[in-house]
């Protein structure tokens, strides 16, 4: 059983959220569940920030969002204390009628050492309901490098 809880709005575009989950009794292998995450978005800016935590591991997130004529830019890391590791996401767009280009790069730390990166290039052409879509990707996974 989870329980999540949005608190009442105070400020316009802000958004507080509360969360458990107990373990599921002694016979149960999961373990107690809780976290928090808070939101804010103004016209085109967009910020989170959250953390849970299960057991003894702890994990945050947060990043950040701006979208204005046509562009879009976006950050996000997440923290992983249990593997010591930290994931980040840089993500940029642009859209001119009916086409979007667009680049986005992931790269993961564990422990220091970059253990997986990823870069992707796409070209979309939204069709009303059918897409078109082209991507170059990019990644190198503990020193193994790919190209699609």
């Amino acid at each position: 059983m989870s329980l999540v809880y949005t608190f009442p709005s105070l400020v316009e575009g802000l958004t507080l959220e509360v969360g458990m989950s107990p373990d599921a009794g002694a016979n149960s292998t999961a373990d107690d569940a809780s976290g928090y995450a808070v939101s804010y978005s103004m016209g085109g800016l967009y910020a989170f920030y959250g953390s849970e935590e299960i057991g003894e591991d702890e994990f945050t997130g947060m990043g950040v969002k701006y979208s204005a004529q046509g562009f879009t830019v976006a950050y996000e890391t997440l923290d992983d204390d249990s593997a010591d590791a930290e994931t980040t996401g840089l993500f940029g767009s642009y859209k001119i009628g009916n086409i979007e280009v667009g680049a986005e790069t992931q790269e993961t730390e564990t422990a220091g050492t970059t253990t997986f990166d990823q870069s992707i290039v796409y070209v979309q052409y939204h069709l009303g309901s059918v897409d078109l879509y082209i991507e170059q990707s990019s990644e190198d996974v503990a020193d193994e490098d790919r190209t699609n």
